[in-house]
């Protein structure tokens, strides 16, 4: 199983995760099944090594977002809601929504 269908398994059973220095942290934690966390435990070097790939991929994510905006002529609240949206966007969806925007914008980078 990889790290991005770990995420999935702990967004589908309505949790967040993220990397917090060395720690996982899911949120609500009280979701977390015995089950969930041996997996968890068991993965933890690949998910936090996976997590913070996807930090850096929001990153790129944004500006291609905000370049987007650009081309768009959006409002400010427009991009409030881009960024809201992008924290909202679970981690294994994230390089989804950067395939797309670069497929909209070619040649813009990201």
């Amino acid at each position: 199983m990889t790290p991005a269908d770990i995420c999935r398994q702990v967004f589908d059973a309505g949790m967040t995760i993220h990397a917090d220095g060395h720690d996982l942290v899911l949120t609500p934690a009280e979701r977390l099944k015995p089950a969930m966390r041996a997996l968890l435990v068991e993965n933890k070097p690949a998910l936090l090594a996976y997590l913070r790939e996807v930090e850096d991929m929001t990153a790129g994510l944004l500006a291609a977002a905000m370049r987007s905006s650009d081309h768009h002529g959006d409002s400010h609240a427009a991009r409030d809601d881009w960024k809201r949206d992008i924290a909202d966007t679970p981690p294994h969806l994230r390089s989804d929504l950067l395939a797309h925007l670069r497929q909209a914008h070619p040649g813009r980078g990201a």
